[in-house]
């Protein structure tokens, strides 16, 4: 069986390349908190929200990303099969 893992990132924030690696790691190593997040969820996939602390560039409590996965590939991709990659 197939496994991945996809990190969805708020485009709309502008983060710097250093921040959005931060956020984008936070995710992949969490596992577990929102409609996409709820959607994993109901399919037993693991998810991890981040938010930021908000000590450099964005305000705290910023939700950044999520992180779906790791789980089936196929179970994944109708999480987040349409999102646009980065």
């Amino acid at each position: 069986m197939k496994f991945k893992l996809v990190i969805a990132v708020r485009s709309d924030l502008e983060l710097s390349r250093g921040k959005l690696a931060v956020q984008v790691a936070h995710a992949g190593t969490l596992a577990d908190r929102r409609a996409l997040q709820a959607k994993a969820r109901s399919m037993h996939v693991p998810t991890a929200l981040v938010e930021d602390a908000g000590l450099t560039e964005l305000p705290p409590g910023t939700v950044t990303c999520l992180g779906v996965g790791p789980g089936p590939a196929a179970i994944v991709d109708q999480v987040t099969g349409r999102l646009k990659l980065i």
